[in-house]
């Protein structure tokens, strides 16, 4: 799959989140799009707590099937905290499927954590092994400031 999805019902990412959730993607495969995808899905369907605890699980599941140690907690969580805002803040008239979509095309740039963190702080073991608040400006400003 390229870095630009859509997806045309919810069936569809329901089936893209089964894939991610057994591990049934190739090294590479699992693009920044399909992780956007993934976060929203979770979001929409369960609290954040249980939705940041299978986003955890499941990267942690496809990191250790490719052997790598690419697993960044502060990451993780501000896209999960990016997808929740972000589905909280659009009409309910849309289709998740919609929402979805829109979710990944707006937050497209996978280097946006950047606007809220310095590169510094995310290279840190701290970051990268729990949560830590932006450096740079609050989360708060990320789903208002690109509407």
């Amino acid at each position: 799959m390229s870095n630009t999805v859509v997806f045309c019902s919810a069936d569809e990412i329901e089936l893209m989140v089964r894939r991610f959730e057994s591990c049934d993607f190739a090294k590479g495969e699992f693009t920044h799009a399909l992780h956007l995808a993934v976060a929203a899905w979770y979001s929409f369907k369960y609290s954040d707590e249980e939705a940041l605890t299978r986003m955890r699980s499941g990267l942690l599941r496809l990191t250790n099937k490719f052997g790598v140690k690419a697993y960044h907690e502060t990451i993780t969580q501000f896209w999960m905290r990016m997808s929740r805002d972000f589905l909280a803040s659009e009409r309910s008239g849309s289709s998740l499927a919609a929402a979805v979509n829109r979710f990944v095309e707006v937050f497209a740039a996978k280097d946006l954590v950047h606007q809220y963190y310095s590169r510094e702080l995310l290279q840190s073991e701290l970051a990268k092994s729990n949560w830590v608040e932006p450096d740079l400006k609050p989360i708060s400003t990320a789903v208002s400031g690109s509407m």
